[in-house]
């Protein structure tokens, strides 16, 4: 089985839009990735115990599983699961990120943070998002792929795409779960007024780097392995 996650920012919506009508794939979302309060990790823990009864009874049919969960939600039931992703440059990604959220905080359309938790998401946990920096330092949003793929390591992965090179990464990744390849894949979830990246002070730079460390790590290696084995 192929456990495959959707990484936010990472044009995941896309390759769940054309894997979507697969009968091999089977979709998993709405686990509040976005929310760590007990109800929220109760709800992921009954999940695991609920996809693992029916796993080991034989009622999961699907080889492919997508979507937005945390690693240990599937890491450990077996030990022949293969894990892919696609991943973007953090430091990129954060300013994509809270792109989003300012056109969230706007009105300009509803996202996960909304929807979690009912109320006007520039307060999360009680901590005021005001600007760029407090999104950077907000715990949330710190290291959050690295929050998501936790036990994994670069070296568990079977692939690791590269969002900057995504359609290539894309091929691979179908290929490898042996799904056809799509000519062309809409783009989805984008900024309707184009990316948004900043002229990062040193400062800031500085502070993404310390804030989100494990995630430059991470996406590091895995952008040396991808140019080394895949190109």
């Amino acid at each position: 089985m192929y456990i495959c996650f959707h990484l936010p920012k990472c044009a995941g919506t896309s390759l769940q839009r054309y894997l979507k009508p697969n009968p091999q794939v089977m979709l998993d979302y709405g686990n509040r990735i976005n929310a760590y309060d007990e109800e929220s990790l109760a709800f992921r823990r009954k999940k695991r115990e609920a996809f693992a009864q029916h796993y080991k009874a034989g009622r999961i049919h699907q080889k492919i599983i997508y979507g937005h969960f945390y690693a240990d939600q599937y890491h450990g039931l077996d030990d022949t699961f293969k894990y892919l992703t696609i991943i973007r440059d953090p430091i990129i990604a954060l300013q994509s990120g809270w792109s989003q959220l300012q056109r969230i905080i706007n009105n300009e359309e509803v996202g996960n943070f909304q929807k979690a938790k009912n109320r006007h998401p520039s307060t999360i946990e009680g901590q005021k998002i005001k600007c760029f920096d407090d999104y950077i330092e907000h715990p949330w949003f710190s290291n959050k792929y690295s929050q998501i793929l936790n036990p994994l390591k670069v070296e568990d992965f079977t692939f690791i795409g590269i969002q900057e090179y995504y359609d290539i990464s894309v091929d691979i990744y179908c290929d490898i779960i042996g799904i056809d390849p799509p000519k062309k894949l809409e783009k989805a979830n984008s900024n309707p007024k184009g990316e948004t990246q900043y002229n990062l002070d040193r400062d800031t730079l500085k502070k993404i780097c310390t804030h989100h460390a494990a995630d430059i790590e991470f996406y590091t290696k895995a952008k040396e392995r991808f140019l080394k084995e895949e190109l």
